[in-house]
């Protein structure tokens, strides 16, 4: 970089991030956060393997494959759900970055029993949310009933869906492919009418409407989509407030104007493509 600051900058970032690096495992941070997060680690993953660590993101590829559960779901923390999809998400961006073909042959198996795991989970939900994910804890959310069905818990793990069925295309797997997409477009139909009975245009914390929006309000989450993707499809719209990318929530939520922080806005739009 032509500016020294941004450099400066750009490098101190890599330092912290091999700071946290555990032996291969990535953690969040200091106190709370000195522990590994699935979703943490997908973003910090992603980082190490754009700044070309290639040797130091592989190591961490192997700490996620051991977070596998037995009946298939991906898990740090105990009893949230989003971790499934985001780990979905990392080993297919993983090949994304690095191509290696060997590797998502490798992996495939653990991804399709994770998405096993979300198709069985969801057809085990009762009316009124038929289709989604059953009531689950949530840490950003400040849910800690597990009374609640959680909007990014689905979100995140339709996203895992699709980079699955990605995977099979990529793998010549065809049959798997056709199967995987089906159950996704009928995911999302089943998101959608959840979505309609909140009777608010944009996503809630919960599909009961309960909960609080995350506080990073300024990340967005990797999973990228147009700027006009997000105009041109109300729900985007409304839940950016301004029409950009950046996907902040200016929606009221309890009469108050709350900013959305989780990636549900591109998430969602990217499973739209």
């Amino acid at each position: 970089m032509p500016c020294r600051k941004a450099t400066e900058a750009l490098r101190a970032a890599h330092v912290c991030q091999l700071i946290a690096n555990d032996l291969g495992e990535v953690h969040g941070g200091e106190g709370f956060y000195d522990e590994f997060y699935i979703r943490d680690g997908a973003y910090q993953v992603m980082e190490l393997e754009e700044a070309g660590f290639a040797d130091t993101a592989a190591k961490v590829m192997e700490r996620y494959l051991i977070r596998q559960r037995d009946d298939g779901r991906f898990e740090s923390q105990a009893g949230q759900f989003d971790a499934n999809g985001q780990a979905v998400w990392t080993l297919w961006q993983y090949y994304r970055i690095t191509n290696d073909r060997a590797f998502l042959a490798r992996v495939y198996p653990a991804m399709r029993r994770a998405v096993e795991w979300t198709r069985q989970a969801r057809r085990t939900t009762a009316a009124p949310f038929t289709g989604v994910l059953p009531p689950a804890v949530a840490d950003g959310e400040s849910l800690w009933a597990g009374k609640h069905h959680i909007v990014g818990y689905d979100l995140w793990n339709l996203r895992g869906m699709l980079c699955t069925a990605d995977a099979a295309q990529r793998l010549d797997k065809p049959d798997d492919a056709k199967e995987l997409l089906a159950e996704a477009a009928a995911y999302r139909t089943d998101i959608e009418a959840a979505w309609q009975k909140t009777g608010v245009a944009h996503f809630p914390p919960s599909w009961e409407g309960a909960g609080t929006h995350w506080a990073t309000r300024r990340h967005c989450g990797p999973p990228s989509c147009s700027s006009a993707t997000i105009r041109t499809w109300p729900r985007c719209a409304s839940s950016s407030g301004n029409n950009s990318p950046a996907g902040l929530s200016k929606a009221p939520f309890n009469g108050k104007a709350m900013g959305t922080c989780r990636p549900f806005i591109r998430i969602w739009a990217r499973t739209r493509r």
